[in-house]
């Protein structure tokens, strides 16, 4: 399965992550309430600043530390996938000021 369903602007690139974070559909459904929650992202360690849960064109500014710096981006969800055995994965995000 392609990382998104609609095509990415010109100049931009994906980075595509998998990772199996556990069996069954009892993980299966922590999983997506943690990816559409932002939780995810904030257990990986990133700050999140948004008004919502993921939902396609949906905004949010991710802060990184990088040694002693603070890192800001906004990004935009490009698209949200739902489907019986995907549900919302895979997500992809890219810089909403582009």
């Amino acid at each position: 399965m392609d990382a998104t369903r609609t095509s990415m602007p010109e100049g931009y690139r994906t980075i595509t992550v998998q990772r199996q974070v556990g069996t069954g559909q009892a993980w299966f459904h922590t999983a997506v309430d943690r990816l559409i929650s932002w939780e995810m992202h904030r257990r990986a360690g990133l700050l999140v600043a948004a008004e919502r849960l993921v939902v396609r064109g949906g905004v949010a500014m991710l802060t990184i530390r990088v040694g002693p710096w603070w890192i800001d981006g906004p990004v935009r969800v490009v698209d949200v996938i739902e489907e019986p055995a995907v549900r919302v994965s895979p997500t992809t995000l890219f810089p909403a000021t582009r």
